[in-house]
């Protein structure tokens, strides 16, 4: 991950997209692998990056 963002060359910041669904307890987003209604897939963690300058955000699975 190029640590400059792409639109404005501004610095970029991780975090993590929170998912409050279900609770009010924020949890991370994840990458599955597949179709929603299959089981035993594979997963990844989503990191976000927001840029500070111009609050671009570029998602990755980790």
């Amino acid at each position: 991950m190029n640590n400059n963002c792409p639109k404005c060359e501004g610095k970029m910041v991780k975090g993590y997209i929170a998912d409050r669904t279900y609770t009010n307890i924020p949890k991370k987003q994840a990458w599955t692998e597949g179709d929603k209604a299959r089981t035993g897939r594979k997963s990844k963690d989503v990191a976000a990056y927001c840029c500070e300058q111009c609050g671009y955000i570029e998602l990755y699975a980790e």
